[in-house]
Parts: C-alpha cells; sequence; structure tokens
C-alpha cells in the first residue's frame, strides 16, 4: 500500500525535529564512508531555523503517520541575505528572480521516508509555476546522493561557482542545479557573467587533463625515489670516508688529514641540506599533482556521474601516502646522523676525546 504523505507549512513546535533531522546529515558529525549517501554543509542552530520560518517563503514539513520524516527549507532571490556569500553571487549572476532551495534533507534510517523528498519539490512547484528552483550542490567533498536525487527530480546543471570560504574555512566548489518552471519545460536561466562559473567541459578533455596530472604524479615520484637513492648513496660515501680518517691517529692524519676532514664535515652537511629540501620541494609537488587528479575527478563525476571515479572517496588514497610520509623523515634522520658523526670526527681530527 502506498504510503500518505502529508505536506504542510512548518511550524515553531516542528524546529527540534527539524533540527534533528538536519544533524543526521551534517558533514561535521558524519564519517568518510557516511558522507558518501549524502551531507549538509550549512550546519544551523535551532535560532536560525528559528529566523527561517519567520522569513523564508518556504519552510515545509512532510509527515507519514504524523511523524515528520523530511522537511524543506527555500526562499525567494530577493530574500538572500548579503551575508549568504554563495547565494549572493547565484543571485547577482542570474538575470531572473527564482526559487532558491537552501535545504531538503529526509530523516536517516527510517522506512517511511520513500517520496517525501520528491513529494516536497513537487510541492513548491505547485505553489510557484512559473519561477525556476535552484539549488547549490557542493563539489569537494562530491555529493553524489544529492547530485542524482536532483537529476531524478528534473534539475538540471547549468554552471559551477567557487565560492568563498565556507564558515570552517574550507573553500567548497559549488555546483549549480536547476528546475524549469513547471509551466515553462524548456527553459533555462540566463547568466550575466559567464566567466564567473565554469562551464561543462567535455569528458575526453577531462580524461586527457587527467592523464596529464597522473603522468606528472608518476614523473615527480619516481625522481623523489631517485633523489633519495642518491642521498643514501652519498651517505654511504660519507660514512665511508668518515670510517677512514676514525680509523688513523693525529700523528698519521697531519694537516691534510685535518683538512680533509673538515671538508667531509663541510660537504656531508651541504648534500644532506641539499637534498632535504629537493626531496620537500618533491613532495611538494607530489601532492599538488594528486590535487590535481583529485579535483578533475570531482569534476568529472560531477559533470558526469556515470563515469566511474579513480579515487573513489577514498581518504586514504586521495592523501599524503604513508611512503611519501615516511621519505620526510630520512633526510631528518641522515642529518641527525651526521652531526653525531661531526662531534665524533672533531674530536679525532683535533685530539679532543
Amino acid at each position: 500500500m502506498k504510503t500518505s504523505i502529508n505536506i504542510r507549512q512548518a511550524t515553531k513546535d516542528d524546529l527540534t525535529e527539524v533540527l534533528a533531522i538536519a544533524n543526521q546529515w551534517s558533514l561535521g558529525e558524519l564519517s568518510d564512508s557516511e558522507a558518501e549517501d549524502g551531507f549538509l554543509v550549512s550546519a544551523f542552530v535551532l535560532e536560525q531555523y528559528e529566523d527561517y520560518l519567520a522569513n523564508a517563503e518556504y519552510f515545509y514539513v512532510a509527515e507519514v503517520e504524523g511523524r515528520i520524516e523530511a522537511f524543506l527549507l527555500a526562499y525567494e532571490s530577493e530574500s538572500i541575505d548579503p551575508s549568504e556569500l554563495t547565494n549572493t553571487l547565484l543571485r547577482c549572476n542570474l538575470v531572473e528572480s527564482f526559487i532558491l532551495i537552501k535545504q531538503i534533507c529526509v530523516r536517516r534510517d527510517s522506512s517511511n521516508t520513500k517520496g517525501c523528498a520528491a513529494s516536497l519539490y513537487d510541492y513548491i512547484h505547485q505553489q510557484q509555476p512559473d519561477k525556476s528552483n535552484l539549488a547549490a550542490v557542493v563539489l569537494e567533498p562530491l555529493n553524489k546522493r544529492s547530485i542524482k536525487f536532483h537529476e531524478r527530480c528534473g534539475f538540471y546543471k547549468l554552471c559551477d561557482i567557487t565560492p568563498p570560504a565556507d564558515k570552517d574555512g574550507q573553500i567548497r566548489l559549488r555546483g549549480i542545479w536547476y528546475r524549469p518552471p513547471k509551466n515553462n519545460q524548456e527553459h533555462c536561466p540566463a547568466l550575466r557573467f559567464q566567466s564567473t562559473v565554469e562551464s561543462k567541459v567535455p569528458l575526453d578533455t577531462l580524461n586527457t587533463r587527467q592523464e596529464i596530472a597522473s603522468s606528472l604524479y608518476t614523473h615527480e615520484d619516481n625522481l623523489n625515489w631517485t633523489k633519495l637513492g642518491l642521498l643514501v648513496t652519498f651517505m654511504f660515501a660519507l660514512a665511508t670516508a668518515f670510517n677512514h680518517l676514525m680509523g688513523k691517529s693525529s700523528e698519521e692524519l697531519g694537516v691534510v688529514g685535518i683538512f680533509t676532514g673538515i671538508m667531509v664535515i663541510i660537504i656531508g652537511h651541504v648534500i644532506i641540506e641539499l637534498f632535504k629540501k629537493k626531496i620537500d620541494s618533491g613532495l611538494n609537488y607530489l601532492q599538488q599533482h594528486k590535487m590535481s587528479v583529485k579535483k578533475l575527478d570531482v569534476l568529472i563525476q560531477a559533470q558526469y556521474p556515470n563515469c566511474p571515479s579513480i579515487l573513489n572517496g577514498n581518504k586514504e588514497i586521495s592523501g599524503q601516502s604513508a611512503t611519501a610520509k615516511g621519505m620526510k623523515w630520512i633526510p631528518l634522520i641522515c642529518r641527525v646522523g651526521w652531526w653525531g658523526m661531526t662531534l665524533a670526527l672533531i674530536g679525532r681530527l683535533f685530539n679532543l676525546f
């Protein structure tokens, strides 16, 4: 039997339930695996929902068997507060007025939520059949569930926009999806400033750029291992010279031996510092190339959701590898070890102990 969904205007008594549902999808409260099922970036408190209740034109809840299972918060583009930087950029870029979908979500782990979110969208479409609905979906990290849901509900990709940093200091690329007015299904909102958004890039272009970024990553990784191998080779050579000098008495060393020992000490420290800088620089480039692969992967997934993901949202893969982290410590170990050998060699050269 089909579940009966009752949609009505939200009231103050509903806000505690609304807040509880929203908190279930808060990005800050979800693990990486849970975030793959969708999330909310805007984490509101009860007072903010009370403010929206008083000022937002469209604040609806969907009830099943008397319990709130989903809610939708939206308002007219003219009601966008200037402090909402992402939405203000969107309002300034669109020629027409529109309805902004601020939040829509359903209760997690409930068997009665099927169809609730779609019903809320249908309801707002009926209320304002002559206006487009616009929704901003976070692309970094990629909110796949939200993208697929909006496309099922008749939304189309309009553009990408890079807003200022969110409240937590993170800059997150947004994809803007629109649903044309109920009375004009062929309509597409016009943009004032095409340069402020990223148009859809052909898949073959994105794939080519991703291949280049992957090749640069591999090349940089090989260079880093080559640098590390050369450092180890130099350290063996320095250790051999150290062992040779330590095996001689002060009389056997003489002036030439002391001069040679001092040069070995200086050359050792210079080599270690140079290789440390080169390896640190290489690791930074390596991470930048990996981030480029990740960003291109996000763009491909956002524009072509059916295209397989390379990184597949895996935080361990997209972050810094354990070998790269360990590579940073090898020059430091060499530095500490060479300082110990330096002190021992100085003691031998000048017969201090």
